[in-house]
């Protein structure tokens, strides 16, 4: 990972470094093996996200009807199945 420090930081990190060696292998460094495993805590699901809904009124000669388009999944508008009047 490369991390970069602020422009006014003037201390002095002594670092050990990478060698070309290990850059370039594809061993793992060694895991102490009397590390305790780490619980993860599960948190709750996220809400469902709200659909954007818009009402249309269609005017065919004397109909009136309404038709819902809703937003899909690929930011396009399509109709609403199921509730055309």
């Amino acid at each position: 990972m490369l991390v970069q420090r602020n422009l006014r930081d003037t201390l002095f990190v002594r670092t050990p470094g990478a060698t070309p060696t290990s850059l370039l292998s594809d061993i793992a460094p060694a895991s102490n093996p009397e590390a305790k495993p780490t619980v993860l805590a599960r948190s709750a699901p996220l809400p469902l996200p709200a659909l954007d809904k818009y009402p249309v009124a269609v005017i065919r000669g004397t109909k009136v009807s309404e038709q819902t388009f809703v937003r899909d999944r690929e930011n396009s508008w399509a109709e609403q199945p199921g509730l055309k009047q």
